[in-house]
Parts: C-alpha cells; structure tokens; sequence
C-alpha cells in the first residue's frame, strides 16, 4: 500500500472522518495514521485497517465501537484558537472622466422688475 496522507475515511456504525496525517511513531509499531472523525474526535489507527476505494477514499474495518478496542488512541482536542479578522484588498479600479463645455446663449425675456442689492 502507498503512503497514505489525506482522504475521506468511512467506517462500519456510519463511522466518517479524515485523514489528517501521519501518527508518530512507536517502537515496534505498524505505521499509524490520525483521523479527525465528524464528531471532532481524533484517532489513532494502523494504516492495515485502512482499504483504499477510489478517489481519495478508504473504508476502515472498524466501527467506533472498535476504536479503542482496536488499540487506538483517542486524542482530544486540548485548545483550538481561531483569529478573525478583515481588512481592505483592491479588487478593481474606476476611472471616471468629465468633460466640461461652454456654450453662449442670448435670451430674450421681458423685464417686468429689477432689484439691485449692493
């Protein structure tokens, strides 16, 4: 079997997760692999226990309640941070022109009063 390092993993139980990476290794051990399961869960299992189907997918011949029978090693999550934030990006630009014209024009209107302010 190839290294494996990312892909969908589903289970026996509806069992559904992640592959997030490789385990550190034991002593003695068979290459393990961590899977981040949908319910936030991570665990540890060998990379035997994994099928690959296709595409990205492995199926796990194991059901959750054969994880920690399994020998895995459920790993919780201790801190997770997440910093949110905005800021300004420049999409695009406008440009936008004038132009300014002049025209004289007499008018010829009667004159019925006139003001004059000084």
């Amino acid at each position: 079997m190839n290294p494996v390092t990312s892909g969908d993993v589903r289970g026996r139980g509806g069992l559904r997760g992640i592959i997030e990476g490789p385990a550190p290794p034991e002593a003695g051990d068979e290459p393990r692999l961590i899977l981040r399961l949908v319910d936030g869960r991570r665990v540890v299992v060998p990379v035997s226990a994994l099928e690959e189907r296709g595409e990205g997918i492995y199926e796990l011949a194991l059901g959750p309640e054969d994880l920690t029978e399994a020998g895995s090693l459920v790993v919780p999550v201790v801190e997770e941070h997440l910093e949110v934030g905005k800021r300004r990006v420049e999409t695009g630009r406008v440009r936008v022109s004038k132009i300014v014209g002049e025209r004289e024009q007499i008018v010829d209107l009667p004159l019925l009063r006139e003001e004059v302010e000084v």
